[in-house]
């Protein structure tokens, strides 16, 4: 787990009462879970400690932009009051424990002229059930929030152990038929994927939702990408694995 050892302000705090909405998306009715007003400082703690960060490229360049860890005592805060609900609302068996796999800043620095292939597409994190994604929006002002995504060719809205090679070599395949895509960043249905669901930016929102569903970042082209923690599209990402 990547997550930083210094600590925020002893005054920072998670709101006791956010507002939580659990809305259920796809033809399985996967729950994604949205919490509004996160934090009692609308995010300004973990944005300063931001400004602060040494952000890298990811090591694996899957992600286009760059990363830094988070303070560790904001994800142990963030992640205590939810943990519950994960166990209810996702049905995971109460023998397997949580365990945090990376907990980092985001912001999108990559032109679309320098993505790779699978940049332009919608991607999935893993094809475990049980892995999770906590995405927190921090910037102020108007940002491309989170997209949900049918693969057309499989059908698919999720991809599982079972279904992965056939969603891969679908892929490929109309890679082969068609042509690859425009080097761009997805943000609207085409014809491989058709988007059926998103969520809003705001600011210090919470988004959570199962790893293995399809998703894209609904780049906003002219203020998501910016390595500049204030300018930029500037998030807290939270990944997670419940596991024997």
């Amino acid at each position: 787990m990547m997550s930083s050892t210094q600590t925020l302000p002893s005054d920072f705090a998670i709101n006791a009462t956010p507002r939580i909405q659990v809305e259920y998306i796809g033809p399985d009715k996967v729950p994604l879970i949205t919490i509004d007003d996160v934090t009692t400082d609308d995010g300004r703690a973990l944005i300063a400690h931001a400004l602060d960060a040494a952000f890298e490229p990811e090591a694996s360049f899957m992600y286009p932009g760059v990363r830094a860890p988070l303070p560790a005592d904001y994800v142990v805060q963030v992640l205590r009051p939810a943990i519950m609900g994960l166990y209810q609302l996702y049905a995971i068996p109460t023998q397997k424990k949580l365990q945090p796999q990376q907990a980092v800043f985001s912001l999108i620095t990559r032109r679309e002229d320098e993505l790779s292939l699978m940049q332009t597409v919608p991607h999935f994190d893993t094809p475990d059930p049980h892995f999770f994604a906590a995405l927190h929006y921090l910037s102020e002002g108007e940002h491309g929030g989170t997209g949900f995504f049918q693969h057309r060719p499989t059908g698919l809205y999720a991809v599982t152990g079972e279904t992965e090679q056939r969603y891969f070599d679908s892929v490929r395949a109309h890679f082969d038929r068609h042509g690859t895509p425009p080097q761009r960043y997805l943000t609207e249905s085409d014809d491989q994927y058709r988007l059926y669901h998103k969520v809003d930016y705001k600011p210090n929102r919470l988004v959570i939702y199962p790893g293995n569903l399809l998703h894209s970042t609904l780049i906003d082209r002219d203020s998501d990408i910016s390595g500049d923690p204030v300018a930029g599209r500037l998030t807290a990402n939270i990944f997670l694995r419940f596991t024997h």
